[in-house]
């Protein structure tokens, strides 16, 4: 039995709320649903039954909801892979995924327009990819969750029958093992090729007890779900802890501003985790006349400034909880503590469940206080990239660290302070952005002679995307166009906010191109 299964237990408890709705479920109900969609892998008359494969591998693009939620269950307590996309992807995105993934199926919103980039991406597929339309019903005296299977012709499959499931175990239906695969991510590196982390039933479990334990999640709490549930931080920061814990998620379809502390107080929330970025929006809505109980504000994966910090706990008079995370260590690795626990802004806090080193180059471990290359060791870590041996010996060490690419050093109370990047990514509110597959797609652009991608300071997102760009001789390039460009590319965060158009890009002596120096360079020119 998975790992996954075995931690989320079957009561009469209240496990979601879905505000548009405003429908609340228990965890029977929630087994029911699940157990429905399980039918996808068990009922003879479907197309994904008997396969011969033993895990099949089910991208999804979804927003956040109820959908997304037994989507995530069923596949993964069923011993398949769910792989979670971004529906903001463009065509060309979701391709690329759905390729490197071996897609056995995409999960979308019923109605799903035909002209929609994942079904146009879809199209251009492999000939036995399927289509699951899931979708909420209410409309009898009891909820459900169906679905319909479609070739990507638009072919439908002889409907499966959807009997309700009522587990009497008290635990979830599943048959994986903790080392099977549950999950995979990509994670942009800096290589124009995204990398795939598949994380285990282990891993995802190990991360959401560490999550858990660390700020004492019990059936009394119930969180506020802003992130999106296609990466680790909503998933597994926020969604998966509190399951675990028999508390309650509310689980809007978007993180809206204007409805955030209407819902927070209508529901009963106690708590929620975010970017900074979100924080700052929050920060600058009018927050209500009383104030609800707060137990604490977690903020994570992206940076937050002490003043940011300062700000927060005196506005919405909470603790706030800074926390440390990546994709490949299923999420959380250090956080800050709860009171009376110490907290320190500035700082990330201290490894939670998760060994954590400071190494120079040669891998040493090095002293409190000495900078070096965070590393990581624990059984949330991935075991390694798939199909990449390349970066698995690059990110690996021999005695098993997962080098995280972040520089750090570790206080007098070992607590973490990342001290900068060694690797290129831009960090744009929590979104890890390749600046190099960006350079490759504007390359494409006829009048493109030299492009370069770089992060630029940025108060609400950390970091945001700026571009310098040498057009070819004898052509004229404006903003607008390359950002009109991309925009039909790239997913819209991918955009860059400051087109530089320069006759030359600064070199080293050898003719070499350093994206940190060129970001040293216009920085007097961004807007910082």
């Amino acid at each position: 039995m998975s790992t996954i299964t075995s931690s989320l237990e079957v009561s009469n408890r209240s496990a979601v709320v879905i505000p548009e709705y405003d429908l609340s479920l228990t965890y029977h109900e929630l087994s029911s649903l699940v157990g429905n969609y399980q039918n996808l892998f068990n009922a003879t008359k479907s197309p994904l039954f008997n396969t011969g494969k033993k895990q099949l591998t089910i991208a999804t693009s979804l927003p956040n909801g109820l959908e997304f939620l037994v989507a995530f269950l069923g596949v993964t307590t069923a011993g398949h892979i769910i792989a979670p996309l971004n529906s903001n992807y463009k065509q060309s995105e979701f391709e690329f995924y759905l390729s490197d993934l071996q897609a056995d199926a995409v999960v979308v919103p019923r109605g799903i327009k035909p002209d929609s980039e994942i079904v146009r991406a879809i199209r251009a597929a492999n000939d036995n990819i399927l289509i699951i339309e899931i979708y909420f019903s209410n409309q009898s005296s009891r909820s459900t969750i169906d679905f319909d299977i479609f070739n990507k012709s638009g072919k439908i499959y002889e409907s499966i029958s959807h009997p309700v499931f009522i587990n009497k175990s008290n635990q979830f239906s599943g048959g994986a093992k903790e080392n099977d695969t549950a999950m995979i991510l990509h994670t942009s590196g800096t290589t124009s090729r995204p990398k795939q982390v598949p994380l285990s039933h282990l891993n995802l479990t190990t991360s959401f007890k560490n999550i858990a334990n660390t700020y004492k999640l019990s059936p009394k709490d119930r969180t506020y779900v802003v992130m999106p549930l296609f990466h680790v931080h909503g998933l597994i920061g926020s969604l998966l802890s509190t399951l675990s814990t028999q508390g309650t998620v509310i689980v809007p379809q978007k993180f809206s501003a204007t409805k955030f502390w209407d819902d927070f107080i209508k529901y009963e929330a106690n708590w929620y985790s975010a970017v900074p970025t979100i924080h700052h929006i929050l920060l600058n809505v009018p927050k209500p006349a009383r104030l609800p109980n707060i137990r604490f504000i977690r903020s994570c994966s992206s940076a937050l400034a002490p003043a940011i910090f300062h700000k927060i706990e005196e506005h919405f008079q909470a603790p706030v909880l800074e926390a440390y995370a990546m994709t490949e260590a299923a999420h959380q690795m250090t956080s800050n503590n709860l009171p009376p626990g110490k907290r320190k802004p500035g700082t990330v806090g201290q490894g939670q469940g998760v060994e954590i080193v400071i190494l120079d180059d040669s891998g040493k471990k090095l002293p409190q206080g000495e900078i070096g290359e965070v590393s990581i060791k624990g059984k949330n870590v991935t075991k390694g990239y798939m199909n990449n041996p390349k970066a698995n010996e690059e990110n690996f060490t021999s005695d098993g660290y997962f080098r995280t690419g972040d520089q750090g050093k570790f206080d007098e109370d070992g607590f973490l302070i990342l001290t900068g990047r060694l690797k290129e990514l831009i960090n744009r509110g929590g979104e890890k952005i390749s600046p190099v597959e960006l350079d490759g797609v504007l390359l494409h652009h006829q009048a493109v002679s030299e492009v370069v991608f770089f992060g630029a300071s940025d108060l609400k997102y950390g970091q945001v995307v700026h571009v310098a760009i040498v057009p070819k001789k004898g052509q004229n390039l404006t903003e607008k166009e390359v950002q009109n460009y991309l925009k039909d590319k790239v997913a819209p965060f991918k955009v860059p906010e400051k087109v530089f158009i320069v006759d030359n890009l600064p070199k080293t002596a050898t003719g070499k191109i350093q994206r940190r120096k060129i970001a040293e360079f216009f920085a007097p020119k961004s807007k910082l």
